[in-house]
């Protein structure tokens, strides 16, 4: 009987990220595994100056939605919540 490959999905803010490298020495030894279909999606492109191995570049899909996405996004927060009522603002507090 054949396996199936499990598919994994990397989301990331930001790669890559000096201070993060565990997060690229994971991805090389999970590529290792046969068995499994991995992809990297990050909503900004980290340090160009970061090294990263071919078989990891080929595996990044960087994501950034559109400005209209962005708006409707917030429109639709603005319109479920329109009132501060519901959120106070803490009091002013003067030192």
């Amino acid at each position: 009987m054949k396996k199936s490959k499990i598919n994994l999905l990397y989301v990331l803010g930001t790669f890559p990220v000096l201070s993060e490298t565990f997060i690229q020495r994971e991805l090389l030894e999970i590529f290792r595994d046969k068995n499994l279909n991995v992809r990297v999606v990050s909503f900004r492109k980290g340090i160009d100056n970061i090294p990263l191995p071919p078989e990891l570049k080929s595996k990044i899909t960087y994501f950034r939605p559109g400005p209209f996405k962005i708006f409707s996004g917030n429109a639709i927060a603005f319109f479920r919540s329109p009132t501060a009522s519901e959120n106070p603002a803490p009091p002013d507090i003067t030192l």
